[in-house]
């Protein structure tokens, strides 16, 4: 006799049919629902059109820290002299600082936004429970407010990587800017850097370090997840055609920029 199982809407895994999701715990939707669901459009993904500003923004403070970054390697290299270095170094540094402003404005919107469709979702969540919400008004309710996240969150995901890495690239990334952080230690005097901007230079880089954090937990995370994955699959816990299923689809967040 074979386990039925369901996709949880919360991680989407195939887990055991039941009131929890055996993988992230979460409530699973009671079983009225997804056929009540069936009669409504289905929450799509934004436009491309809807993330254009964020993503305009995204690729300008991308390619400024590409230029500094290249900037560091050519001067390192004895491509330019300090001077010439130091005086556009510090100009990507100001640009980027103004841009950097504009798009944790834009993060402290959408998050504000996200966290007042989630409490309403909770709310509504409760209200249909007690009883005093009907099974159709809150699909409803429930389905705008899935469409509204739905077109948020991505849009928050995409400000979150200002520079335009694929998750699967981040540790080659963090590397690499290390690398240049014990490059500015070790040769910045010979190469004629006051001591005053090679501290600018590394303090610049340390906070490109700090902002990767949040990227590099999403990567632990989903390699966490593979590792787990691949560990089921072995043991015999998951069929091979789920195996794939949810290998795929953890793969493929690891090509994403966001």
């Amino acid at each position: 006799m074979s386990i039925e199982r369901v996709a949880c809407p919360h991680c989407g895994k195939l887990t055991i049919k039941g009131r929890f999701c055996m993988y992230c715990g979460k409530e699973l939707e009671p079983a009225s629902e997804p056929q009540a669901a069936a009669q409504v459009p289905s929450v799509e993904a934004p436009k491309p059109e809807e993330m254009a500003e964020e993503r305009k923004l995204v690729e300008q403070l991308a390619n400024l820290h590409k230029w500094k970054f290249k900037l560091i390697d050519v001067f390192l290299e004895g491509g330019t002299d300090v001077d010439v270095f130091e005086e556009i170094y510090r100009e990507y540094h100001e640009r980027t600082k103004t841009l950097e402003s504009k798009l944790q404005e834009e993060k402290a919107k959408i998050e504000e936004r996200i966290g007042e469709l989630t409490t309403k979702l909770n709310q509504l969540k409760v209200r249909h429970e007690v009883g005093e919400i009907p099974d159709r008004q809150y699909i409803m309710s429930k389905l705008e407010i899935d469409k509204e996240l739905s077109k948020l969150r991505p849009k928050l995901g995409l400000l979150q990587n200002p520079y335009d890495v694929r998750l699967a690239d981040l540790p080659a990334f963090e590397e690499s800017v290390r690398a240049r952080i014990e490059r500015i230690k070790s040769s910045g005097k010979s190469l004629k850097m006051s001591d005053e901007l090679i501290e600018f230079v590394l303090k610049d880089l340390s906070g490109v370090l700090e902002d990767l954090n949040v990227l590099m937990e999403q990567h632990r995370k989903i390699k966490h997840e593979l590792n787990k994955l691949e560990l089921r699959y072995k043991i015999g816990e998951l069929k091979e055609d789920e195996y794939l299923a949810q290998k795929q689809r953890l793969e493929k967040q690891l090509e994403m920029q966001f």
